[in-house]
C-alpha cells in the first residue's frame, strides 16, 4: 500500500493506485489481507488525497469520492475472493471427475477381462460335459469323447493366453499380432 502511495502522487491517480494495491493484496493474501487493504487504503485516501482529512462527511464532493472509492474497493476485493472460491470449486470438481473417469475405466476393463476369460471357461465346461456324456453312452463313443477332450485342452490354452495378454498389458510390454483364421472361428462357433 505504501508503494501505491508513492506512485499515486506523481501520477495523480490516487484511486487507481490504491485499488491496484487492494487487488494485489486480495489476490495474493486472501480475504483478510484484502479487507485490511481496503480499510487502510480508505484511511490513506482520506488523509492524503481529500481536501481536509477526516472530514469526509463535511464536503459533498469529498464524501462522494470517498464513497465511490470505498464501494469500488470492497467490490474488487469481493470479486477476487469469489474468483478464488470458483477456482477452488472447479479444481475440486476436476479432481472428482478425474477419479470418476478412472473408476469407470477400471470397471469397463474388469467387465472386459471377465468376458474374455468366461468364454473359454464356459467352453471348457461345455466340452467337459459333452466328453462325460460320450464316455457314459453305451457303448462309449470314444471318438467324440476324444474330440471333446481336445477342445477342453484348446480352450484351456485360450484362457491361459487371455491371462498372458492381460499380464503383458499391465507390464506395458509390446503386444504381438497374430493372423486370425475367420473360417476356424466360424467352424468352432457352429460346433
Amino acid at each position: 500500500m505504501w508503494i501505491a502511495l508513492v506512485v499515486a502522487r506523481p501520477l495523480k491517480a490516487e484511486s487507481s493506485c490504491f485499488l491496484l494495491a487492494i487487488i494485489v493484496s486480495s489476490l495474493f493474501g486472501g480475504r483478510g489481507p484484502g479487507l485490511l487493504a481496503v480499510g487502510l487504503s480508505a484511511i490513506a485516501f482520506d488523509i492524503f488525497f481529500l481536501p481536509s482529512p477526516l472530514s469526509v462527511w463535511g464536503d459533498p464532493s469529498s464524501s462522494l469520492r470517498f464513497g465511490v472509492f470505498l464501494v469500488t474497493a470492497l467490490t474488487a476485493s469481493q470479486l477476487i475472493e469469489a474468483k478464488k472460491r470458483i477456482e477452488e470449486a472447479l479444481s475440486r470438481t476436476q479432481t472428482r471427475l478425474s477419479r470418476a473417469t478412472r473408476i469407470a475405466t477400471v470397471a469397463e476393463m474388469a467387465a472386459s477381462i471377465a468376458h474374455e476369460i468366461s468364454q473359454p471357461l464356459s467352453a471348457i465346461v461345455a466340452n467337459g460335459q459333452a466328453c462325460s456324456q460320450w464316455l457314459s453312452a453305451d457303448p462309449p463313443n470314444l471318438t467324440n469323447a476324444k474330440v471333446a477332450a481336445e477342445r477342453i485342452v484348446r480352450n484351456g490354452k485360450d484362457a491361459g493366453e487371455v491371462v498372458r495378454r492381460i499380464r503383458a498389458l499391465f507390464r506395458k510390454t509390446a503386444l504381438t499380432k497374430v493372423d486370425l483364421d475367420v473360417n476356424e472361428i466360424v467352424d468352432e462357433t457352429v460346433v
